[in-house]
């Protein structure tokens, strides 16, 4: 069924990048049109415009695990060979659609293409659940599916105006009129909406709040057509993250998840730049650390491309297992009893990439005037590309080195550092 629908989508293109943008449009309405069936066969179309044209496929980063590589280190079955090669190189775009499954949880190495037939079964299950309760009518429902509307529209013109490398306002000039680009980007605001009303329907209590979109659209990009398998392991960085807390956490009510996060930024700087930490003390801004709030929020998505975010991450969670491996290992040999180091499990390495960011900073932090000042210099991406006197993101790669001297620092180093290249600048 799946590669019939996925045919027959294609087909409706043409079969090719040049099938004719009217062709298209009248594509993506019709299969759209086809309920939960059709959202199935609309995946295949996404698959192929999306895929190819949405996220113009990069050249594969020198040192990254190729998807060759990535089979041959599932052949071997040896989970810590693979993740340090992850958490050293990053992986190749072609390799995620299977490793993404592994260092989420979602399946066991060696086996992310076994668990596919349950992770779609799981979608259709809860897109199920969303439109009965939509349904329903229900104020609070109806008002949260215009949001999750809304924002799967912000996110896929910001995410498509960043690949082409130009402001929104601009790539609005470019599409007026373009029905091809049109109906490319309406197929892709479905598949944002479609896969975040299922999560929202599965989980009740936190529901769909704002930043949920950028946090997907990794998914969307590892994974493009499979929306299945990008809810799960979506789904599974939402709950279960190694050693972070999990990130539907930081969207609740509360606000405790976002304070712990920050909380833990703030021990960190304390701990690797005592000089900085005093100063941003003396300003208000820390122990809060409120000034990092977006950017921990949604995992530096709104500061690094789509690509860059996408090896981000994967260099975290594979650097996060390997050091949550080695803490049970510890425990499990003294017998249960408490690892030797008395702070605990070890430090996330998202949480020194936040720290490394921060310390990226460190001239204009000393000489900030307040906490206003401080909270200027933390502008993402759309904020620096206004304003040419706030200071740049490092590149990935240099942020990414900058986190793993100070998690040596304050830490000692870890079995995942063990190389450094493959990251981009």
């Amino acid at each position: 069924m799946w590669r019939r629908l996925t045919a027959t989508a294609q087909a409706a293109t043409g079969g090719s990048r040049q099938g004719s943008k009217r062709t298209l449009a009248q594509a993506a309405m019709a299969v759209a049109a086809g309920g939960l069936v059709g959202a199935t066969a609309f995946a295949g179309l996404v698959a192929y415009e999306v895929g190819t044209r949405l996220y113009e496929e990069r050249e594969d980063l020198s040192g990254a695990v190729s998807l060759e590589e990535w089979m041959q280190l599932e052949a071997q079955g040896d989970v810590r060979a693979a993740l340090r090669a992850v958490a050293a190189r990053g992986l190749a775009q072609k390799a995620r659609f299977q490793a993404w499954r592994f260092l989420l949880g979602v399946a066991p190495l060696g086996e992310a293409r076994e668990v596919r037939e349950v992770a779609e079964a799981q979608l259709m299950a809860d897109l199920l659940v969303t439109r009965q309760v939509q349904a329903r009518s229900s104020e609070a429902a109806a008002s949260e599916a215009r949001i999750i509307a809304l924002d799967a529209t912000r996110t896929r013109d910001g995410t498509r105006a960043a690949a082409l490398n130009v402001s929104e306002a601009r790539y609005a000039e470019m599409v007026d009129g373009d029905e091809g680009e049109t109906a490319r980007h309406e197929a892709f605001s479905g598949v944002v909406e479609r896969v975040l009303s299922a999560y929202a329907g599965s989980d009740a209590e936190t529901g769909y709040c704002q930043g949920m979109s950028d946090l997907l659209t990794p998914f969307l990009a590892a994974m493009p057509g499979d929306e299945a398998s990008a809810l799960a392991c979506f789904r599974a960085m939402m709950t279960e993250p190694p050693l972070l807390p999990a990130a539907r956490d930081a969207f609740s009510r509360t606000g405790e998840g976002m304070r712990a996060m920050l909380a833990r930024l703030d021990a960190v700087l304390e701990r690797a730049d005592p000089t900085l930490h005093e100063t941003l003390t003396r300003n208000g801004a820390c122990p809060q650390c409120f000034f990092a709030f977006k950017m921990a929020l949604v995992r530096c998505r709104r500061d690094f491309s789509v690509e860059d975010t996408c090896r981000l991450w994967e260099c975290v969670w594979a650097t996060d297992r390997l050091a949550a491996m080695d803490y049970d290992a510890q425990r499990s040999n003294g017998g249960g009893e408490e690892p030797v180091d008395a702070n605990g499990p070890p430090e996330s390495l998202l949480v020194y990439v936040l720290a490394a960011a921060v310390v990226w900073r460190r001239g204009e932090l000393l000489d900030a005037e307040g906490h206003d000042d401080v909270v200027r210099l933390f502008g993402d991406a759309s904020r620096r590309e206004a304003d040419d006197t706030l200071p740049q993101m490092p590149g990935l790669g240099a942020l990414l080195r900058r986190a793993r001297r100070l998690r040596a620092r304050v830490e000692g180093p870890s079995d995942g550092e063990l190389e450094d290249g493959g990251e981009s600048e």
